[in-house]
């Protein structure tokens, strides 16, 4: 797995990947970023003039999944019904507060 700092092509991607999980909490009806206002602090020109302070992860089709928290599993959820790809990682700072079967 690559780690890199982002360039100014990503950072529609980087936001489009935070308005879905926007959309995807109004649909679950968490409130958190749908709720206080992210999109309208944080704009796709924020991401823009700040592309610099983001890092993306570039692995083909072998996922990190960063979170085991509702959108992390979420994610997990989403990824497995692909076969092309795997998660080969899920990291999260308190993961022993969750019991999860399919993480070792």
């Amino acid at each position: 797995m690559e780690f890199r700092q982002a360039m100014s092509g990503d950072a529609e991607a980087i936001f489009q990947l935070i308005v879905r999980r926007v959309e995807w909490m109004e649909q679950k009806g968490l409130r958190q970023w749908n709720q206080n206002g992210y999109l309208e602090a944080y704009p796709l020109d924020y991401f823009q003039q700040h592309i610099g302070d983001f890092w993306v992860a570039i692995q083909g089709k072998r996922i990190v999944i960063y979170g085991a928290g509702a959108v992390g599993r979420d994610y997990y959820t989403q990824i497995s019904r692909y076969t092309e790809c795997s998660v080969v990682a899920w990291v999260d700072a308190y993961l022993e507060q969750y019991n999860y079967p399919y993480i070792k």
